[in-house]
């Protein structure tokens, strides 16, 4: 897919449904993601024994890692599309500082586009994290036994842990909309910046700009022309809605 965020994880799961334990395995954390997911488990409460309290856990950790990706990536597009407008330095300073080099940009561009791709790819997983939620009842069903008092109750506590996952995962679907949208933004804002910047430029100096103008047409070009490949839907993945 994109280039690595950084603080990449990865998780197996397997539940035992007649004896209610489940054992999981994180790869890739770090100290401070394993503590969070330990003090997750210690607050679970009676919701510790639901089959996919891990996963969703390890929803959490996703959410916190990615969302802060897309507030960096905020603070750094701001930074530098207010620089490439401030009229109190020349043209040619602006396009000849750190972070505001035609390169800088186009890297600024493409992390845009490579976060918003895990974003959708984040979404899509919760969505099957849902569907897992609502096949549970039915899988407890012919796994255990209809008449025993401890199975009743394992079975109701499961499903009132599944209605509150169900929820904070549709919460979570819908920050990550958000945030693909805050992508969205950036890429548009950095064409448009940079087209307006690039075009200035060429008035006062079309010698020196030849081959930035070339380049940043070739970008606006290439990424606009992918523009609606990279555009999202709220929708659910082939044609369905969310529970």
């Amino acid at each position: 897919m994109a280039k690595s965020l950084g603080e990449d994880i990865a998780m197996t799961v397997t539940h035992i449904i007649p004896t209610g334990l489940t054992y999981a395995v994180i790869y890739g954390c770090s100290e401070k993601q394993k503590l969070k997911i330990l003090e997750r488990l210690q607050n679970a409460g009676e919701s510790a024994h639901h089959p996919l309290l891990a996963v969703g856990i390890f929803a959490e950790i996703q959410r916190e890692r990615l969302l802060n990706r897309v507030e960096e990536l905020l603070d750094h597009s701001v930074e530098r599309t207010e620089a490439l407008r401030n009229e109190s330095r020349g043209l040619i300073q602006v396009f000849n500082a750190p972070g505001e080099r035609p390169a800088d940009l186009l890297d600024l561009y493409d992390e845009s586009r490579s976060l918003m791709k895990y974003l959708k790819e984040a979404k899509r997983q919760l969505f099957k994290i849902v569907d897992h939620l609502d096949e549970l009842p039915a899988i407890q069903d012919r796994h255990l036994p209809a008449q025993d008092a401890s199975a009743i109750l394992r079975k109701q506590e499961t499903e009132r842990t599944g209605r509150r996952m169900r929820e904070r995962l549709g919460e979570i679907m819908e920050e990550y909309d958000t945030k693909i949208d805050d992508c969205q933004t950036v890429m548009q804002d950095l064409t448009v910046t940079t087209q307006f910047v690039s075009l200035a430029f060429s008035a006062i100096a079309p010698e020196s700009v030849a081959s930035l103008t070339a380049g940043t047409r070739s970008w606006v070009i290439s990424r606009g022309g992918k523009r609606k490949s990279a555009s999202h839907s709220r929708d659910r993945p082939n044609g369905t809605t969310p529970r």
